[in-house]
């Protein structure tokens, strides 16, 4: 993996020629940075990573309807919508409450998911609209429990012992929208203040939910909180604060309602889930660096407690 984000990493300085930007970003309960190392949670959802390149390039035909369909430029001005397209690869692990191989029926099943992600974006300073198609697998040809006990074993945590109980392989599909409009843009060349109302929606055999919540991103030349801020060379430097609530009915869930075509461990999911959130982030020229904690309610019946785990993302432009 490592590899892989130094391979990244290297196309991100071609990023002032093409246009063409590195995600990383990292969901994960070790970084609970408020807590200390040895009461830091390892479960449930414990681990998602993602990297993706995204490149201006222009929109299909039945997405100009969105907006404009030519692609984005360091001249195309900030109000001006344009197109980029996405491509990322990733892997989420989810553990139970208590490991105990196998885990009891009332608890989170072990899980994993590793997948690849196509997106088409319509965006300007003031509007977002994504559309994405999610390809992936899970079960052992996700690599969770490899990757998760590899590194324990390199820092020197625990491993854990019940990957052998997994939710069985399955491919799966998830096709998505996502929306958000600025209603509340003050002071973007100086200290300001962005509000931004956003919407998902996200329909297949992995997942199939919807979620409704906003932003409020405060400091000095705030970007719009989504993750491809525009390139704006006559200011190069930016720190702010990041607030969210987010609200979601959830329809379908693999990782707790089990696998569509086959027995599986389960639990009973909670149809309604909230999440709160709240970090810090600095731009510093192309590259931005964030941390965000989040406060996730339960998402299912016999879950212990809500469950608290933070994120870890950098983007170079």
């Amino acid at each position: 993996m490592s590899r892989a984000v130094a391979l990244l990493l290297s196309l991100s300085t071609h990023a002032a020629l093409a246009q063409t930007a590195v995600h990383i970003y990292d969901d994960n309960d070790f970084f609970n940075f408020w807590e200390p190392i040895a009461s830091r949670p390892d479960v449930d959802y414990t681990q998602g990573l993602q990297i993706a390149l995204t490149w201006s390039a222009s929109t299909p035909h039945m997405l100009h309807r969105l907006g404009h369909g030519k692609a984005c430029g360091d001249a195309t001005p900030r109000s001006e919508s344009c197109s980029r397209l996405s491509l990322g690869v990733g892997q989420d692990i989810y553990t139970p409450w208590y490991d105990v191989p196998p885990p009891g029926v009332a608890d989170h099943p072990y899980a994993g998911w590793l997948y690849l992600r196509g997106e088409a974006r319509q965006e300007n300073d003031g509007r977002l609209d994504a559309f994405s198609v999610t390809v992936g697998v899970t079960g052992p040809p996700s690599l969770a429990g490899a990757a998760q006990n590899a590194w324990h074993e390199l820092f020197g945590f625990r491993t854990l012992d019940g990957w052998s109980a997994q939710l069985p392989f399955e491919p799966g599909v998830v096709v998505g929208y996502e929306g958000a409009r600025q209603v509340l843009a003050t002071g973007t060349d100086g200290l300001g203040i962005r509000v931004v109302p956003r919407w998902n929606i996200r329909l297949g055999n992995i997942t199939t939910n919807a979620d409704i919540g906003g932003d409020v991103v405060v400091g000095l030349r705030p970007p719009p909180p989504w993750s491809t801020p525009r390139w704006d060379r006559r200011h190069p430097f930016g720190v702010f604060v990041r607030a969210s609530v987010v609200g979601m009915v959830v329809l379908r869930d693999e990782f707790l309602d089990g696998s569509t075509f086959s027995a599986s461990p389960h639990v009973q999911k909670k149809t309604f889930v909230g999440v709160a959130s709240a970090g810090l982030g600095v731009r510093i020229g192309r590259v931005i660096l964030e941390w965000q904690a989040h406060d996730q309610s339960l998402t299912f019946e016999t879950q212990p407690e809500p469950h608290l785990f933070s994120t870890l993302s950098v983007t170079v432009q």
